[in-house]
């Protein structure tokens, strides 16, 4: 299976590529609490990018209008961040909440694909149901 390697290494590319913002965004505090900080932001960007995968991987298997409702969140997440880095550009002193932000993103995708999955599965059986019939 050759997406689990482009997968892991988009999750780890994003957390690479995270880290410096998160150690910038973080100088504030004291030395535990900006490790403390750093820590949190780290864990929110790793779920986050394995929940953005588990979309990526059901749009993969999945065909037809199905795909497009399984890309759904990322376009969501897209816009989401365009909306954060263009708040914290503007009002550099705004409140620092992405990482929560984001973190909602991912708890709420999860819940919308696990919705998705069990409707898919029930249309496919109610379609076959009838096809049997007919």
């Amino acid at each position: 299976m050759p997406s689990r390697p482009i997968l892991s290494t988009c999750v780890l590319s994003a957390a690479w590529l995270l880290t410096p913002v998160a150690l910038s965004a973080q100088t504030n505090g004291t030395g535990s609490e900006s490790m403390w900080n750093f820590f949190i932001t780290l864990i929110v960007v790793i779920t986050s990018g394995c929940i953005a995968a588990l979309a990526i991987a059901a749009s993969r298997q999945w065909g037809g209008y199905w795909r497009g409702l399984a890309l759904l969140p990322l376009l969501i997440l897209a816009i989401w961040t365009a909306i954060i880095v263009l708040r914290t550009s503007m009002d550099p002193v705004s409140p620092n909440l992405w990482p929560l932000e984001i973190f909602a993103w991912s708890m709420g995708t999860v819940v919308y694909l696990v919705i998705l999955l069990t409707a898919k599965k029930a249309f496919l059986k109610a379609d076959e149901e009838n096809n049997k019939t007919d």
